[in-house]
């Protein structure tokens, strides 16, 4: 019998409009202040990171607010 491979899936920087960036696992979707080669939280390898700019999403609310 094989081993397992650990899964491939990258990271997704999020920007936020106020704080630091957050990074978030395309697999198992934790949320982490820093970027690591593997994932804490389901171990999958880490092969690049993507941006998702957050802020805009945030600045939206903050428009309909005013």
């Amino acid at each position: 019998m094989r081993p397992l491979r650990p899964r491939a899936g990258k990271w997704f920087r999020e920007k936020h409009l106020f704080g630091g960036d957050t990074y978030r696992c395309s697999v198992c979707r934790a949320v982490f202040r820093q970027p690591a080669a593997q994932c804490p939280a389901c171990g999958a390898v880490m092969k690049k990171t993507a941006a998702d700019p957050v802020w805009v999403d945030e600045m939206a609310e903050f428009d309909d607010i005013f």
